[in-house]
């Protein structure tokens, strides 16, 4: 969503607001001044996977939360990388798409198929499920960097 957002600047390259990173980092070397603050993606992957421990557990649902909102969301706003608007459309966005996903996912043909392909070939859909779910908990990140990668050939 944030490359087909229209572009928002961070909070910490507003010379208009009194933000400065620690350990003299600089928004270039960690390398966010082309990337847009506006939906947060750690929000939306954080509260997400609260979203989605909170199905299965309430009590374990509720740390998650609370891990994503000290340890995530609140950190990301301090140190100027969002606004407070970011990460509650981030959480927001999240939080529906899991609980729809959370509803619809199980009736799908590909899931089913996917269940069964588990169920007959243990030793070759787990780790490669591993590598996906790897994939998501760094937010694409290498799938980000193979389509830079194939734009520039």
């Amino acid at each position: 969503m944030s490359k087909t957002l229209p572009f928002r600047p961070r909070p910490l390259l507003d010379p208009d607001l009194p933000f400065r990173l620690p350990g003299g980092l600089t928004a270039e070397a960690l390398g966010i001044t082309t990337e847009s603050s506006f939906p947060s993606d750690h929000g939306v992957l954080f509260f997400a996977l609260a979203t989605g421990i909170w199905l299965v557990s309430r009590r374990a649902g509720l740390l998650a939360f609370t891990w994503a909102l000290v340890m995530i969301a609140l950190p990301r706003l301090y140190l100027g990388l969002h606004y407070a608007s970011d990460l509650l459309a981030g959480a927001a966005i999240g939080v529906v798409v899991s609980l729809a996903g959370a509803r619809l996912l199980p009736r799908l043909a590909p899931v089913k198929w996917a269940a069964a392909w588990a169920s007959r070939q243990p030793a070759l859909f787990y780790p490669m499920f591993f590598v996906a779910m790897m994939e998501l908990a760094t937010m694409l990140v290498d799938v980000r960097a193979l389509v830079v990668v194939l734009r520039q050939a």
